[in-house]
Order: C-alpha cells, then structure tokens, then sequence
C-alpha cells in the first residue's frame, strides 16, 4: 500500500470542490517476510497451521552464483593441477582426475581466507615446482608431489615475509633455473633440484642490488640462453659456462627452428625484432621496421615453423601482422589487412595449428574477428564474420585441440561462448549457447587449456559461477566437471508484499525476468499476485512494482521500468495495464498517491505543489471477475 503522510487535499465529488481536507492512508508495506505474509492472509481458524511452500517460482536462474575461477592447469601425470577459489580457503591448490568426487583441494599454503595463489607450474624430478605464498615467507617456490602432505616450501629465498618473486624458470639437466630476488643482490639467477640444500643463486651476473633481471629462459642446442639487462646470455649449467653472448637487452625469447628470435634494443634503432644463432657473430637485428630511434611496438613473437609471427608498427600501416625468416628480405608484413595508420590489430595473440596461424584484427569492415595466415598474402584471410557486419564477434583465448582451434567469442561484458573452428566458415560453430554455457577469458591466467586431449577451463551457467569444465570438443562431451564454490538453490527473492484483500502482490524474479538495473539491491523485476496456493500464483508482468497500493483485489502501482508511468491490475495478466483510461478522469495529468477504501487520491498536475483529487473506483473495476466488490 502506498505510504501516504497527513496531507491537505481538495476532495472532488459529484463535480463540487468541496474544502480542505486531511487524511492518512495505510502504510506501505514492504519486504514483509513471505511465510508471515501467509499467516497474515489465513483465516482465523488456521493461525496455528505450519508454515508451507506455495510456490517455488524460480527453477532456473541463480541470481548470485559462487565462481572458484579456476585457473592454469597443469598436467601432472594422470590428473590436473590448477589454482581456485572459495570464500573458505582463497585462491588455493587444487587437483581433479576430471570427476566431481575426483576433484580435491591439495592444500591450504596460506591460512584461512587468505590466497596463497599458486602459479609458474613446472614438472621437476617427478614433483611439481610452483610460486606460492604465505604470512609467513611471502612469495617463494614450492614444491608438490599431489598431496597435501607432499607441499611444501622448498626454501625462503628472501627472509622473512617479503618476497623473492621467483620469475622465468626452465628445468635443464634435473635442476630449475629460476630468476629471483634475496633482496641482497637484486633479481638474478637461481637454481634447485626441489631440496632446500641445493636451492642456492647460481650466478650474480650484475653484481650489486640493482641485479641482472633475467628473463626469457630458453633452451637452444642443449644450452640455457636468456635475456638480461645488460644482454643475451647462455649457459651449460656451470658457473664458469654462464657468460654473455652479445650485449642486446630486449624480451620475448623464443626458438623457432635453427634460430633464436627475440625483441632487442640498441639505442640506434630503439626496439625491433633480432636473431640469434646462440653466437656473438650470429646475433643481430634483422630489420629496423620503424626506422629510427622509434620502437615498432613489437608484441611477443610466435615461432612459425622456421619462422616467426609477431605484430609491429610502422608509421604507414599501423600495427599488422608481420612474418620473419631471420633475414632482412625475409621479413614483411604478411598482409595490410586494415589500410591506413590504425592498423588491425589491438590483440597480439598468435596460435599456430599445423601449417596455419591464427590471429585476431579488426577492421571497418567486420569489426575485430578471428583471420588465418599461412605466412603469404593470399593465404591471410578471415576465417568468418562471426558478428555479420562492423560489429565484433571479439574471439581470444585460442587453443588447439585435435588440428582443430578452439576459442571464446561473444560481446566484451556479456556472455562469451565457447566456439570451434577447422580454419573454414562452414567450418567454424558453437560448441554451446551462452544459455548453457559462458566461458570466461583469461584474466587470471590460461583460458583453455588443452591436457591430454581434452580442454578444461573455467564455465559458468544459469545456476552456477565460473566452475571447472571440460570438453572433448563436442557439444555432449563439454560438461561441468565440479561446482568447487557451492551454490544454494535459486531463488526467486520475493518482496515487496502487499496484501490486496485475500491475496497478495509481490515482485519475485523466476530466472526470466528481467532485473532492475538502477537498483543497488539488484531488485526483482516481475510483479505477482498469490492467493496462497500453487495454482493461484500467477505473474502478471515483466516490470518491477514500487509503490504498490489496493483495494479489494486490485492493485495501482508505479512500473519502475517504464518510465515510473502509473499502472494498475485485476490481479489477472490481460487486467494488468497502464493506468492511462482510469486517470484521464481527472482534469489534468494525474499520479496516484493512496488509496483508502474504493477512494483513490491523485495529484493532479504539474504545478509543486500539485494539488490532490478524489475518485471513487468505478463498479466495473471494483465488480470485476477477478475482483468482487469490497
């Protein structure tokens, strides 16, 4: 009922003004619990009577599911490491076998609610190395065999609760080389076979605190190479076979083929794509792409076969994709897929599927959608426009699963889905329906994740968070493997009960409604009326209900969505309409503001203050079939 405070008001009768008058209308009542509203409406004789369901609205949608967000899997042996999180534990170890009862916290490395977020996973002498932290000893390395018994620290680099920050690690000959930081002699590089006595820095390449940064460990010919500040180095696993190669600092390390490929630096040239061979000689820029001291904006490269695939800029073109061999007149841009200075590309994501590479651009034309290059023009093409026209289909997180590419797809902030692609447009579909499934990107780490043949990922639906799935690649084998963050049942959240005689008014939201999204509190948004029986719980229309006043059986209530506009019901959905017939009965644009008996009082136009009128509830509208007189 609407919330009415004592007001003056000008009653009009039979078409005579009569003088002032007050009244009070019956409170508004709101969010009463629903179980009491029924008490409320039983007869006398049933007080006493156990409170029941009268209707579960909502089957389908949970409003606020749980996400454990599962991130960066790891095989190991026959089950799957990945981190996830729960409001128990934090972002913690966990392990699956890809069953629900398969599917286990490891362990709890950091205490309570707190994350020791694990990562940098990597295989050494049959355990498992990773970054963990904790109150005690910050970020350090770790070490697990799968079980919780089996994790623990492998040594506290950096004393006490700062952290080392273990960075780019390669396991070579049964030990991990690692980069971290003692806090004594900066970032440089460190090694361990897992055992607290043998993790230890191995070399101090930049003595001081300032450190040597490495970064970008590779393996090439048997033989550890890296980038550091000061340049590329090598080493064979000793401390007198660790020196630099050839002073070029830079990043993006990667061996394609018989060559080294990395984004290094020279003050000449600022940073452009180089090559490397693994000797001083051999080691040099291929190509000054934006001449100058201007960088070419180069992102990570992806080797290509003998080749690599990396995006850069030259004042022309804009950012495209480009292709190099290692020499000067085998280094082009494979295609000007978007003419002009802005370029095509805004993602620097490269997959490679046998002979083709997958990427992402952008054009005028069809908006940013997932392409194909097997290195030559003619062969860089749109694989297909999954948003016809210059809308954007925004592919990203691409993996390949069984020569085929899998990716996530659908509008930046809504629901993404999970697609497939065998490199042609007939080819290229849905896995699922956002309804059925929304994939979330890789925020946090790795998207999809191709263990063994099958893709695990994180996956929400209509009644749970962001979860652990799998998928064969086929719509039946792509399930959810473990609601690790549990959720309650769905619900419909009544509230906003009104009692309209023996019936109430309530909003309640039955997963298919839409939700306020002005409010705060994330309101309900469809309107609807009990009188306590299954059968007799009806809704009557899609909008969220404020100010709900009644008389007898019939309701006036604002419709929050449509533009606050004064509707009014009989209880039935066909009866449920705007109120615009009823209130052109007063002499000029009218909003009601109570109703007391088959009284109901308006204010009447736009003037503040506006003033109040009187109407009496026509009989038709009082005698209706769904609403005997009161």
């Amino acid at each position: 009922m609407g919330r009415l405070s004592t007001a003056r008001a000008f009653i009009i009768d039979d078409g005579q003004t009569a003088g002032p008058t007050s009244f009070t209308a019956r409170p508004y009542m709101k969010r009463l619990p629903f179980a009491l509203v029924l008490t409320l409406l039983a007869p006398f004789t049933t007080l006493a009577q156990t409170p029941y369901l009268v209707k579960d609205i909502n089957l389908t949608t949970n409003a606020h599911p749980q996400s454990s967000l599962p991130f960066d899997f790891f095989q190991y042996g026959s089950r799957v490491l990945f981190e996830a999180t729960t409001n128990e534990s934090g972002t913690e170890l966990w392990s699956t076998d890809g069953t629900a009862g398969g599917t286990l916290q490891v362990a709890d490395i950091y205490r309570g609610e707190e994350s020791s977020s694990p990562t940098g996973f990597v295989l050494l002498n049959g355990n498992i190395v990773f970054n963990a932290a904790d109150a005690a000893h910050g970020q350090e390395l770790w070490i697990t065999d799968g079980t919780g018994a089996g994790t623990r620290l492998i040594a506290d680099i950096r004393p006490g609760a700062s952290s080392s920050a273990p960075g780019s690690r390669v396991v070579y000959h049964g030990k991990l080389y690692f980069a971290a930081d003692d806090g004594v002699d900066g970032s440089e590089l460190w090694v361990t076979d897992g055992t607290p006595a043998e993790t230890q820095l191995f070399k101090d390449l930049v003595p001081g605190a300032g450190g040597s940064d490495p970064r970008s460990l590779v393996l090439f010919n048997d033989t550890i190479y890296f980038l550091a500040v000061d340049g590329l180095w090598k080493s064979d696993g000793t401390v007198n076979g660790t020196v630099k190669v050839k002073t070029a600092s830079g990043g993006s390390l990667v061996v394609a083929g018989s060559h080294m490929f990395f984004i290094g630096y020279d003050v000449a040239t600022g940073f452009e794509p180089w090559v490397s061979d693994g000797t001083e000689a051999g080691t040099h820029l291929i190509q000054d792409i934006y001449p100058g001291t201007h960088d070419s904006e180069l992102f990570p490269m992806t080797p290509f076969g003998e080749r690599v695939l990396f995006p850069a800029f030259d004042p022309q073109h804009g950012t495209e994709l480009w292709i190099s061999d290692g020499t000067a007149g085998g280094t082009h841009r494979v295609r000007d897929v978007q003419p002009g200075l802005d370029g095509s590309l805004y993602n620097p994501s490269v997959t490679v599927a046998g002979g083709t590479a997958y990427f992402i651009a952008s054009t005028t034309a069809s908006g940013q959608e997932l392409w194909k290059t097997d290195g030559t023009e003619a062969g860089t093409v749109l694989v297909k426009d999954l948003v016809p026209g210059a809308g954007s289909g925004n592919p990203s997180d691409m993996t390949v699963l069984g020569g085929n590419l899998y990716f996530i797809a659908g509008p930046i902030g809504g629901a993404r889905s999970l697609w497939m692609t065998d490199g042609t447009a007939g080819g290229t579909r849905l896995i699922k329906p956002p309804a059925l499934l929304n994939v979330s990107n890789g925020s946090y780490g790795r998207a999809l994740t191709n263990i063994g043949g099958t893709l695990f990922f994180a996956g929400a639906n209509l009644l749970n968070g962001f979860e652990l799935w799998k998928s064969d690649g086929t719509d039946a084998g792509t399930l959810m493997v473990a609601n690790i963050a549990s959720d309650v049942s769905p619900s419909s959240n009544p509230s906003d009960l009104t009692v309209a005689g023996d019936w109430i008014y309530f909003n309640a939201w039955d997963g298919t409604g839409p939700f306020n999204p002005n409010s705060s509190n994330e309101n309900p948004g469809t309107l609807w009326r009990s009188d306590g029986t299954p059968e007799g719980t009806v809704k009557l229309v899609d909008a969220y209900a404020v100010n709900l006043m009644t008389s007898g059986h019939n309701l006036f209530f604002t419709n929050y969505p449509a533009n606050m506009a004064t509707w009014m019901s009989d209880g039935t959905p066909e009866g449920t309409t705007a109120a615009t017939s009823f209130l052109a009965r007063f002499p000029a644009a009218a909003g009601v503001a109570g109703v007391v008996g088959d009284k109901v009082f308006a204010n009447v136009g736009n003037s503040s203050p506006s003033e109040q009128w009187r109407s009496d509830l026509p009989e038709a509208v009082l005698s209706s079939p769904m609403s005997p007189a009161a």
